[in-house]
């Protein structure tokens, strides 16, 4: 949407491993940058929005926000030591109720310059209903 990321592969501009598959994205390339997709959502549902995240090891704290339509829905500092080796990845999660048919769903970096917060494994699902458990009432028996 705005700025520019970083794709990083392992081994190759991430020295550290990625939290899953092979490829992360730092949302910070030259300058702290804003991406999107647009969901298809149901009027009432409730969706959760789960996600790893680390920082480039040469700042000392990164941070960024989700939005949903371009309101906050969370705002998240990753300030916990990282190497090139050790990326201590840290996992969160929301939950968020759909308004619409269709929502857009941002990632916006807080940060100026060309090192931010890295993302990776980002799932967004709806949130099963509690089941709800019906007990019949008792009957009496025996009685006359």
């Amino acid at each position: 949407d705005a700025g520019d990321v970083d794709v990083l592969a392992d081994q190759q501009g991430i020295l550290g491993p990625s939290h899953s598959g092979a490829n992360t994205i730092d949302l910070s390339g030259t300058r702290g940058a804003t991406i999107s997709t647009n969901l298809s959502t149901l009027v009432g549902q409730t969706y959760t929005l789960e996600f790893a995240f680390s920082k480039n090891p040469e700042v000392s704290a990164a941070s960024a926000e989700v939005l949903l339509n371009n309101a906050r829905l969370l705002l998240f500092t990753h300030n916990q030591r990282t190497t090139a080796s050790s990326l201590n990845w840290q996992t969160t999660s929301v939950v968020f109720t759909a308004t619409s048919a269709a929502a857009k769903l941002a990632f916006h970096s807080l940060m100026d310059g060309n090192a931010g917060v890295y993302l990776d494994t980002i799932q967004v699902g709806r949130r099963p209903h509690a089941p709800i458990i019906w007990v019949p009432p008792r009957t009496q028996t025996g009685a006359r």
